[in-house]
């Protein structure tokens, strides 16, 4: 699963709360991989098994690629998940 940076419900980062959420689905790790877009640098040094950081990547690139998509809700990333045709979460 793509997680693209932005604002989330979540003591307010998307991308934390997501690596939150996996590392708490089991304790002999996870079964499925996310993918973080341009994490904050406390991300980059914390985020654990089952987590993945790219830096700046062309979505068009990068989507076709994912399962889904987890973003914050905007036009470009709501769009870029449609032409895709990749499932999407959208947490503004």
């Amino acid at each position: 699963m793509l997680v693209l940076r932005g604002g989330g419900p979540v003591r307010g980062d998307l991308q934390s709360s997501a690596v939150r959420a996996l590392q708490g689905v089991r304790a002999d790790g996870p079964d499925c991989e996310l993918v973080l877009v341009r994490p904050p640098a406390r991300l980059l040094r914390h985020h654990g098994p089952g987590v993945r950081t790219v830096g700046r990547v062309p979505l068009d690139e990068l989507l076709p690629a994912c399962a889904a998509v987890l973003h914050d809700g905007s036009a470009a990333h709501v769009l870029a998940a449609l032409a895709a045709g990749v499932p999407q979460l959208a947490l503004p």
